[in-house]
C-alpha cells in the first residue's frame, strides 16, 4: 500500500507539472516548452515502469518459490543482450561502452536476471557524461559469479549510499532514483546475491560507480528465496 501511495504520488507531480506548461496563450511559447515538457514525460514514464516491474518482481518471486529448479543461464550472454537493447541509448550520448565478459554460468529465472541487468545499465548510462566510458564486466569471483556495472559518473557519498537501494530516494547525484536500484536489490536478494555501490577512484579522484553484484554461489531459487529480506 506504501508503494502504491508514493507511486501515485510520483505520478501526479510530473502529470501536474506537464499540465501546467501545456496551459500557454500562444503556438511559440509551448513550441519553446518542448524540450520541458519531454523531460516531463519521460520521467513520468520511468515511474510507470518502474512500478510495472516492481509488480512483475513479486509476481516472479512467487512463481519461483513454487518451482522446484530455475533454467542453467549464461550470464555473459544475457549481459550482451542488454547492452544490445540499449546500443541507441548509448549511440545517442555517443558512450565510450566496454563489454569485458568471461562465460559465467548460473541457475536463475530469465526475466529476474535480465531485469537486473538491464536496471544497472541504464543507471549506468543516465550518469555517465556524454562522451564518457562505461561498460560491463562479468567475471567469477571466489568461485561465484559477478557482475559488475560501472560509470563514469560524479560518484555518490557515503551518507546516502544505502539510501539509494530505498524506493524513490533521491540519493545518487542529486537525482531521483525512482524504484530502479530498490528493484535490483530485491531481483538481487531474490537470486541469491547482493549488489553494493562503491566509488571508482583514479587515485586522486572519484572517476565513476561501480553497481558490484556478487553471488553467493549459483544457487537454485529453494535455496536463493530464504530469507532473501526482499522489500515489500
Amino acid at each position: 500500500k506504501r508503494m502504491v501511495a508514493e507511486a501515485a504520488h510520483q505520478l501526479r507531480t510530473p502529470l501536474a507539472a506537464l499540465r501546467t506548461q501545456l496551459q500557454s496563450q500562444s503556438l511559440e511559447s509551448v513550441a519553446q516548452r518542448v524540450p520541458d515538457m519531454l523531460r516531463t514525460v519521460d520521467r513520468a514514464t520511468q515511474v510507470a515502469n518502474e512500478f510495472l516491474s516492481q509488480m512483475k518482481l513479486e509476481q516472479r518471486v512467487a512463481a519461483a518459490r513454487a518451482s522446484d529448479s530455475w533454467p542453467r543461464l549464461q550470464l555473459d550472454d544475457v549481459a550482451r543482450e542488454a547492452a544490445l537493447e540499449f546500443s541507441p541509448l548509448i549511440a545517442d550520448k555517443r558512450l565510450a561502452f566496454e563489454l569485458d565478459a568471461l562465460p559465467v554460468a548460473l541457475h536463475a529465472d530469465g526475466w529476474m536476471l535480465g531485469e537486473l541487468v538491464r536496471n544497472l545499465l541504464a543507471n549506468a548510462i543516465g550518469q555517465t557524461p556524454r562522451g564518457a566510458p562505461l561498460g560491463i564486466v562479468v567475471r567469477h569471483a571466489l568461485g561465484a559469479p559477478e557482475l559488475v556495472v560501472w560509470d563514469s559518473g560524479t560518484g555518490i557519498a557515503d551518507a546516502v549510499r544505502e539510501r539509494a537501494f530505498e524506493p524513490f530516494a533521491a540519493a545518487t547525484r542529486g537525482t531521483g532514483v525512482g524504484l530502479g536500484l530498490s528493484i535490483c536489490r530485491q531481483l538481487a536478494q531474490a537470486m541469491g546475491a547482493e549488489v553494493e555501490l562503491f566509488n571508482r577512484s583514479d587515485g586522486e579522484s572519484v572517476v565513476g560507480v561501480d553497481a558490484v553484484v556478487r553471488w553467493k554461489k549459483a544457487v537454485e531459487p529453494a535455496a536463493a528465496l530464504v530469507n532473501s529480506g526482499s522489500n515489500p
